[in-house]
């Protein structure tokens, strides 16, 4: 795969030297855009997500450390080669505090050259690693074994091959493993969902998933947090199957009560409000109970409107919205559906029998 590079220097000659004069075709590589400045380096390497950044230190507007520490902290994809004219150690080490690990200084000689040529060739070698490394964990026997772990309750088996695939690459650039534990994360994110389980029913926020990866600090920091996830999430989720489904249940009928008036209950609301999928909650629903869940809120909904009707100072229009229903001729079908009369005819009878009653 021809690697995409970005030149970064504010000596317009130099940078059309390294441009003409490096073979780059011959290393594998070609050149996708040049820039004076770290700001437009940065610019352009959101824009063209080059493989890898040869930058100059020195630069006006934005100096090429700075352009290391955004391009870090952004965790882009890029490898980046310190190219400068500067033997400073301080330059070199604070270009390795934000993950840069090679610096050529100039001039660029065939010597150089050479260890452009080699530099570029480990840069290849990790990108392979870590396609292969996330295609591994974005894997179907992959997403098997994260299924079986949660259903155990037990992550020693997803521990062990995470450390199997992560001990493969402990040599290579930290972005590797913050990958490949990443897309592990998500393989988790995507099991959790197809057993219709939303990340936050077992008190972890999605966020929190998505960004545990990249704040960890070092290689073995990354390890522990992605292997403590999975412990943790494992331990919840057997919990959580312990825990009483008639609970859960009571817990909806409640909910119902509580908010049949609101026009906007229904039971995709009931589900994102406990985290679960409609469909998985309509089933469980069904399964401990006989009917479905919109039935039963169709007939939680019904039967407070039965006990409004006997109130003849209030319209069969404002009934169906303190009910749930904003378009009354949709209810009057409904309630029509449920108790055989509509809702005009069921007060008539109600009120007479009332009268009659009282006679």
């Amino acid at each position: 795969m021809t690697l995409k590079v970005l030149l970064v220097d504010d000596d317009a000659v130099a940078c059309r030297g390294m441009q003409t004069l490096i073979p780059w075709e011959g290393l594998g590589a070609t050149v996708i855009g040049t820039a004076a400045n770290g700001k437009t380096a940065l610019d352009l390497a959101f824009r063209l997500r080059p493989d890898i950044i040869l930058t100059d230190i020195q630069m006006p507007v934005m100096d090429g450390l700075d352009l290391c520490r955004i391009i870090r902290q952004e965790t882009l994809n890029t490898s980046i080669i310190v190219l400068s004219a500067h033997e400073k150690f301080e330059y070199a080490r604070t270009a390795m505090q934000y993950g840069v690990r090679h610096y050529i200084v100039k001039p660029v000689t065939v010597d150089k050259i050479e260890e452009l040529k080699r530099i570029i060739g480990e840069i290849q070698e990790t990108n392979r690693l870590r396609q292969e490394s996330i295609r591994m964990t974005g894997s179907g026997w992959f997403k098997e074994l994260i299924r079986i772990a949660l259903h155990a309750g037990n992550s020693e088996c997803v521990e062990e091959k995470l450390h199997a695939v992560l001990r493969k690459y402990e040599e290579l650039e930290q972005s590797v493993l913050i990958d490949t534990c990443a897309r592990a994360i998500e393989t988790l994110i995507e099991v959790l969902q197809e057993e219709h389980l939303e990340p936050e029913a077992l008190g972890i926020s999605r966020t929190a998933l998505e960004t545990l990866v990249v704040d960890s600090r070092t290689k073995q920091d990354i390890y522990k947090e992605t292997c403590r996830l999975f412990r943790d999430i494992c331990a919840r989720w057997a919990r959580l199957k312990q825990s009483n489904t008639s609970a859960l249940i009571r817990h909806l009928k409640d909910l119902i009560e509580a908010q049949y008036s609101d026009l906007s209950l229904t039971v995709r609301s009931l589900g994102e409000q406990l985290h679960f999928s409609p469909s998985y909650l309509t089933g469980l629903f069904r399964e401990h109970t006989g009917q479905s869940l919109n039935h039963y809120l169709t007939s939680v909904r019904i039967d407070k409107a039965q006990r409004l009707l006997e109130d003849p100072a209030k319209t069969v229009a404002e009934i169906s919205v303190l009910v749930g229903y904003l378009d009354s001729h949709y209810f009057t079908r409904v309630f029509k559906k449920r108790k055989g009369m509509t809702p005009s005819e069921y007060r008539n009878l109600k009120l007479g029998a009332r009268v009659e009653g009282g006679r």
